[in-house]
């Protein structure tokens, strides 16, 4: 189930950072079948210098913002359970003093959230999806899928040590499937990569 949530997520990502921007300034009136590629009525017939001012400009833009969205994540963490407990301690310092009725809502309160490794998985494939399927054009898309990689990396250590509960156990299903999916990403590299190539 977890594998295609992971999927599911993945391609709904892809979909919208992807392949939306390229689609809706894409002019496809030339190509048949005409009554699909008539809806595509954008100001670029190929990838053209302008549209890597334009449109790559945006897919990088957004690569960037998702590089530094883990910060997000990790101030979250920290900020709402803070607020949580202040508000139980009736904003004391004291964490014997509680609102709370039950030990089981208490542990709540001071335990961790849940670990969501398969939508993070889902952000690893976007990454690296969108990084091969432009980066032949856009090379600034590879140093910034490595430190989105890095950031990545250092904040999920931080979460998985501080902030979230111990994540339950799994076999290796969502790493073959994470493995079984990354594969395709050197095949869209070559294609669309030739494709930009040709066109500069």
């Amino acid at each position: 189930m977890l594998a295609s949530i992971t999927n599911g997520v993945f391609i709904a990502l892809f979909l919208n950072t992807g392949l939306l921007l390229t689609l809706a300034n894409a002019n496809l009136t030339e190509h048949p079948p005409h009554f699909i590629t008539n809806i595509f009525t954008g100001p670029f017939y190929d990838y053209e210098p302008e549209w890597y001012a334009q449109v790559g400009f945006l897919i990088l833009k957004t690569m960037i913002i998702n590089a530094l969205l883990p910060f997000s994540g990790l101030a979250l963490g920290w900020g709402l359970p803070f607020i949580h407990r202040k508000m139980d301690m009736k904003w004391g310092n004291d964490r014997y003093v509680t609102k709370k009725t039950s030990m089981m809502a208490y542990k709540k309160i001071w335990s961790g959230g849940e670990y969501i490794m398969h939508i993070k998985n889902a952000g690893l494939l976007l990454v690296v999806f969108v990084t091969c399927m432009y980066g032949v054009g856009m090379p600034l898309l590879f140093p910034v899928a490595a430190v989105n990689f890095f950031i990545q990396w250092t904040v999920e250590r931080i979460m998985a040590v501080y902030q979230v509960k111990l994540p339950p156990s799994l076999d290796d299903k969502l790493t073959n499937n994470l493995l079984a999916m990354i594969k395709w990403a050197p095949l869209i590299m070559l294609f669309n990569g030739y494709w930009m190539l040709s066109n500069e």
